[in-house]
């Protein structure tokens, strides 16, 4: 049995070869993620023979855009979105809905209202996936420029709007902001200098392939990198760019699971339900709702590029355990969530039984039966190896004492409450069986208790497993006295 992975690692590439036409590779710096050949058996837990196994790749290829001849000038539209406020738009394709051109534009930013946003972040997606040969816009929502058109890959673009200012200087391509300005330009108190940023909106291009092989002979026998859509297609169609006839009926059925899980899991789908919170320089801020920041690393738009890649991978493994093991949650109307699931296809439905996954469902009781039984056990082995060693006993008598009810029975020791025995136990326990005694916690608001040192009873016996080295001591009585009479 082979269970999955914890993590699926991805290998980091930067080069200066842009995925675009180059006059939109801004800086030229591109910063590639790849998963290289995940086993479907042995990184993702979808147990089968090898002849059964599949082979899957995600990669994904970022760079900052040049967005400064895609951008109007401030302008005031007649009609949209707000009236008698100033824009910018930015032009990389138009906006579609359902295949229909909604906007001429890609990204809009409004003057006025950007200073009543309540986040310090904004971050926006658009993506087209290209359906060859006919270019199918129905699941897109733009339409890319020629510069940024790709037939093989899907394209996404990042928006982000930046509410926030810095406390440093950040010089990294995404956030930058590098110009300094004075507290009293932004109305603050103090005279700390502050760096806005450098354009209210900024954009990552992004490329999103996949690939899928049915042997570990990767140059013969994998479909060519391509978008997701597209190989969601190929898939369905033996007339295609490729063709998965090569494929058999489990590897068919552990490609569309994982293509199912890669769509649900996309980054484009964490930027839709979280936008600006997916972001790890969220952390950077002052509070939830600050619009300031501290100063972020020169770097920090490749760490963004690897935490959305990597959501995605995890994502992946998250949708595969949701598949074997769907969690049934009840909806109004006496209505579960299974109830609005299509069932799987049998060759589908089979692969549920195969999928194994640690669970830390037990791993808390795990670690309470280990707790309990670590210490009598190495008590044991311990007692049994150094019975004739007496340095050894010493140093398991130590450890012993050290013991919480010990320390206990050593503060109550010195209370004058005792005397005891079990002294080379883990639990100690009075000689005087049922022995009642009270020690002040300083909550009595009437009352107090003293000790009588007059010696009442008979003096404990001697020698009683080293608590006194032999020594009597008189057995303490309480007597109450009232507060006022002290």
């Amino acid at each position: 049995m082979t269970l999955a992975s914890k993590r699926l690692e991805s290998k980091i590439t930067e080069s200066d070869t842009c995925p675009f036409d180059k006059v939109m590779c801004g800086k030229g710096i591109v910063f590639q993620l790849d998963s290289g050949y995940i086993n479907s058996d042995h990184h993702l837990g979808i147990n089968a023979p090898s002849k059964d196994q599949a082979y899957y790749r995600f990669v994904t290829t970022w760079t900052p855009l040049a967005a400064q001849t895609h951008t109007s000038n401030w302008i005031w539209p007649a009609d949209e979105p707000v009236l008698g406020e100033p824009y910018k738009f930015y032009s990389f394709g138009p906006t579609l809905v359902e295949g229909v051109v909604k906007r001429h534009y890609t990204f809009s930013y409004g003057n006025y209202s950007s200073m009543y946003y309540p986040l310090p972040y904004y971050l926006n997606c658009r993506s087209y996936y290209p359906l060859d040969p006919l270019h199918d816009l129905t699941i897109s929502f733009f339409h890319p420029i020629p510069q940024l058109l790709r037939t093989e890959a899907d394209v996404s673009i990042l928006a982000l709007s930046k509410y926030t200012t810095y406390l440093q200087q950040v010089t990294d391509t995404w956030f930058s902001a590098t110009t300094k300005t004075d507290s009293k330009t932004l109305k603050l108190e103090g005279s700390t200098s502050l760096y806005p940023p450098d354009v209210p909106v900024s954009f990552l291009g992004v490329t999103t392939q996949v690939q899928f092989c049915h042997s570990p002979e990767f140059k013969t026998n994998c479909n060519p990198l391509q978008g997701v859509y597209q190989l969601r297609k190929a898939m369905n169609s033996s007339a295609y760019t490729f063709n998965f006839a090569a494929f058999n009926e489990r590897q068919i059925a552990t490609a569309h699971l994982l293509w199912s899980c890669t769509t649900f899991s996309s980054f484009s789908n964490a930027i839709a339900a979280l936008s600006g919170n997916v972001l790890n320089a969220w952390s950077y801020t002052w509070g939830s709702t600050s619009h300031i920041s501290g100063g972020l690393p020169s770097n920090q738009w490749q760490i963004e590029a690897a935490n959305l890649h990597n959501l995605t991978l995890a994502g992946i493994q998250r949708m595969l355990v949701e598949w074997a093991s769907t969690p049934v949650l009840e909806l109004q109307n006496g209505n579960t969530s299974t109830d609005y699931i299509n069932p799987p296809e049998k060759k589908e439905d089979a692969l549920c039984g195969t999928i194994k996954m640690r669970n830390a469902s037990y791993s808390g009781t795990l670690i309470i039966l280990i707790n309990i039984c670590l210490a009598d056990t190495v008590h044991a082995l311990s007692k049994r190896k150094s019975s004739s060693n007496i340095f050894n006993l010493e140093k398991s008598l130590g450890w012993i004492h050290a013991e919480s009810l010990h320390l206990q029975r050593q503060l109550l020791e010195e209370r004058g409450v005792g005397p005891w025995k079990r002294g080379h136990e883990a639990v100690p326990v009075t000689k005087e069986f049922g022995q009642e005694f009270r020690v002040e916690d300083g909550r009595e608001k009437d009352r107090q208790f003293i000790l009588d040192r007059t010696s009442q009873g008979e003096s404990p016996e001697q020698g009683d497993g080293g608590f006194h080295g032999g020594v009597p001591r008189p057995k303490y009585g309480y007597v109450s006295i009232p507060v006022d009479a002290v």
